[in-house]
């Protein structure tokens, strides 16, 4: 077991340090293309490079609004020395802003600095978006519990549990809460393809939060609950639109769709609602480079001369979601 089961959880990619850092040299990223194999890190400079980053999926999920919160602490040091300050932090934030369409989390992390910048004067902006990134990760991962308190009251002894992609910390917590409580948690991880999200880093988390985990191909997902092997299924949620439906990883809507039809509840972790979209076809979907579709951990899969497409995202629709593991409770979608 690693420290991920102490309450500092000082290892993994749990923790603000073990995400992204920033000091004189600028922004360190941890680089979760090659987590857990390799603990190596991405500097940045400055905010186009942060941006860069973020778009080469250096970092991914929750991981992008902390790289973009410290961008926004370098906008602010290189803003704050220009002739005309405001109008070059709003420039700096335009470039992080746009980095990820699909997720909004990037999005609100720029809007909320540029708020407390408009509070203080250009010389104090650096220290007080500081202060605010460490803020902000106290109330994520107090909230991420309060998701994680209410899901582990899905997971009975011995529970049988598929997963897709990266859930970010709340599953990992949920599954901590059951383990510790003495349960038995057995989870299937997708391998999530191009990047192997769930291999990677999905698999590396879970077991250190005591589950037993088995990596499997994205293809034999429908297999499994087609044969009785997974009595629930849970995943992330990049967004969430007011009417329940979701947003995520692609495979996320294949999945829902096999679990419905073999009457296996489908979960998703839901940290907010995004009450400003009506529903799911509201959101962009972000079409990565086909490239990515061709190859996997830095090696080519596919024959020559051929094209890849690569959606990063689907849409599920509300019918689809049994429920939405909120702050404040389990909640179907029409009770958001």
């Amino acid at each position: 077991m690693s420290a991920i089961l102490d309450a500092g959880w000082d290892t993994g990619v749990f923790l603000l340090d073990n995400i992204a850092r920033i000091d004189a040299q600028g922004v360190h990223i941890l680089d979760r293309r090659v987590y857990p194999f390799d603990k190596t890190w991405v500097t940045c400079p400055d905010v186009p490079s942060v941006a860069t980053a973020i778009i080469d999926m250096v970092t991914q999920s929750g991981g992008t609004a902390t790289a973009a919160a410290y961008g926004m602490v370098l906008a602010a040091d290189h803003a704050g020395r220009h002739a005309q300050p405001r109008d070059e932090l709003q420039r700096l934030a335009r470039i992080l802003r746009e980095t990820r369409p699909t997720n909004d989390s990037v999005k609100t992390v720029v809007e909320n600095s540029l708020e407390i910048c408009a509070r203080w004067e250009p010389e104090q902006w650096p220290g007080a978006l500081v202060e605010s990134v460490s803020t902000r990760e106290k109330q994520r991962l107090a909230l991420t519990w309060q998701i994680a308190e209410h899901g582990a009251t899905l997971l009975p002894d011995g529970v049988r549990l598929l997963t897709h992609c990266w859930a970010e910390t709340g599953l990992t917590q949920m599954v901590l809460a059951a383990t510790r409580a003495g349960r038995t948690v057995q989870v299937f991880c997708d391998e999530t393809r191009p990047y192997l999200q769930g291999s990677r880093l999905t698999a590396d988390a879970l077991r250190d939060a005591g589950a037993a985990v088995t990596v499997v191909p994205d293809v034999a997902a429908g297999y499994l609950l087609s044969e009785g092997a997974v009595d629930l299924v849970v995943t992330g949620s990049d967004r969430v639109a007011a009417d329940g439906s979701v947003v995520n990883k692609a495979g996320t809507l294949a999945l829902a769709l096999t679990s419905k039809r073999y009457g296996v509840p489908f979960y998703s972790l839901c940290p907010r609602v995004d009450r400003d979209t009506p529903t799911a076809a509201g959101v962009p979907i972000e079409l990565r480079d086909g490239e990515e579709a061709l190859h996997c951990l830095g090696r080519r899969t596919a024959t020559e001369n051929v094209a890849g497409f690569y959606p990063a995202f689907d849409r599920t629709p509300a019918d689809l979601v049994t429920g939405l593991i909120t702050p404040t409770g389990v909640k179907a979608p029409h009770e958001l």
